[in-house]
């Protein structure tokens, strides 16, 4: 690889961005400080966050609504605390300097305030925890005390404290690693930055969320910082040799991406001479001041693109390609008289039932999952007819009663509807897999495709 030097301002400037999420190393001095004054009162300390933490969670219980107002970040929408750990984090830590001083109360954290007074490392970080998931908790010297520890999986402890060695966090200063964890972990798709040649060297990473939305990765300042003061090179490492390097983005992406008129967007994605060639001239502008400017301009260009939140609506392709296959029902004449009733019942039972949209999804939804319970079974049975209290399943009730007269025609009609839909259900499971929808969004899915099929034309019920 070729030799750059980097200019004086840009050096301190990336240093000082490289301190504010990553570990800082670990001296003789900071060894000594950690144990004269953590070592022995890091069982207090850890009972002491304890109880900062539930004070935390009972004021956050006030203000956060599970599955209704809690933040959307990358992880989705999940009960408290679950992909809050930045939150948690930078609640604790903003409270701890002024319990410090107060010995009697606190002599765990009376300790760790003398640490600090000393010199010692107090600062937040944000990591990749046992390469398998984001999590953002406290440095203090050769200690780790995370106090979100339950923010991924809410059997573990609230906090646990343990040396940087045992706490399983490293910074995130790989791309590959970073983007296998924002697959396992967010369940996003990750695509190298082969269509931005100018942001590639900097942000090397694309995503597509679970929803559909297009992103340019920017995680952190630290992580462009480390690049940067590498010569570019864990961006390099990602674009050419990792894991993902020959994924390309599908068709329909780059074409929702064209239709932004971004000026910094080119479909067809860069050559290996092209990639060379773009991180020769980044590494030339090291030397200089200007990258300094260049760095700045990327971050606002990447800002900018994201704010954008450019979608790919996975609602509409699967709500499509059900009603394309309901279509087909409708169009062939054996079976359009059926299919005709099972629309106005539900159409009725909606009405009668005074239903919401969000019960017309749950409606739908149910349907489909007594449809694959009556296609896998081997003998056509009557469906139980005891009544339900809800509204929701009375109506999905009522329907199945019509699916289920349908498949009780004798050939061709079943094996025809079978089919039909067995293709139906296996390509909403396929595309549900594929741009990993959560139950809301599925319910979404089946509201769209019931409205999709319009209002029928005929009134009366057929006779079956």
């Amino acid at each position: 690889m070729e030799t750059y030097n980097i200019h004086p301002e840009v050096q301190s400037k990336m240093e000082a961005d490289l301190e504010l999420h990553f570990l800082d190393p670990i001296d003789e001095a900071q060894k000594t400080l950690s144990d004269t004054f953590l070592a022995e009162q890091i069982d207090a300390i850890r009972q002491e966050l304890e109880i900062l933490r539930d004070w935390v969670d009972e004021r956050n219980e006030d203000i956060l609504i599970p599955n209704k107002d809690l933040p959307q970040d990358e992880v989705g929408n999940y009960e408290y605390p679950i992909g809050l750990c930045f939150l948690i984090r930078d609640q604790v830590l903003n409270i701890l300097p002024g319990l410090f001083h107060d010995k009697d109360l606190f002599p765990g954290l009376h300790s760790l305030g003398q640490f600090v007074e000393k010199g010692g490392i107090f600062k937040a970080i944000s990591g990749i925890q046992n390469k398998a998931y984001f999590q953002n908790a406290i440095q203090a010297g050769t200690y780790i005390l995370d106090v979100a520890n339950d923010t991924v999986d809410t059997t573990q402890p609230k906090v646990v404290c343990s040396s940087i060695e045992n706490s399983g966090i490293e910074n995130i200063d790989d791309f590959e690693l970073q983007g296998q964890v924002i697959e396992s972990y967010w369940g996003q798709k990750v695509y190298p930055n082969l269509y931005f040649p100018k942001l590639a060297p900097l942000y090397p990473i694309i995503t597509i969320e679970r929803n559909g939305t297009i992103r340019i990765v920017s995680l952190n300042e630290s992580i462009t910082a480390a690049n940067i003061l590498n010569g570019f090179q864990n961006a390099e490492e990602f674009l050419t040799k990792s894991r993902f390097a020959q994924r390309r983005l599908p068709k329909e992406i780059l074409d929702i991406i064209s239709g932004s008129k971004n000026t910094t967007f080119q479909p067809n994605p860069m050559s290996t001479e092209e990639l060379e060639r773009i991180f020769s001239e980044h590494r030339k502008t090291l030397s200089t001041k200007d990258m300094l400017d260049l760095a700045n301009q990327s971050e606002e260009t990447v800002s900018r693109f994201n704010t954008l939140k450019l979608k790919h609506s996975v609602l509409e392709e699967i709500a499509d390609g059900l009603n394309k296959l309901v279509q087909t029902l409708l169009n062939t004449p054996i079976i359009k008289k059926y299919l005709r009733g099972i629309i106005e019942k539900f159409e009725k039972n909606v009405r009668d039932h005074n239903l919401t949209q969000s019960q017309i999804g749950e409606v739908a939804l149910l349907i489909f999952n007594e449809l694959r319970k009556i296609i896998e079974r081997p003998e056509i049975e009557n469906p139980n007819t005891t009544p339900h209290p809800s509204g929701v399943e009375k109506t999905v009730e009522s329907t199945m009663e019509l699916v289920n007269d349908a498949l009780s025609i004798r050939p061709p009609v079943p094996k025809l509807l079978k089919i039909i839909l067995t293709k139906a259900i296996d390509r909403c499971e396929e595309l549900i897999s594929k741009y990993y929808l959560t139950t809301t969004e599925i319910k979404q899915i089946g509201e769209k495709t019931w409205e999709k099929v319009g209002t029928p034309t005929r009134t009366t019920k057929p006779t079956t």
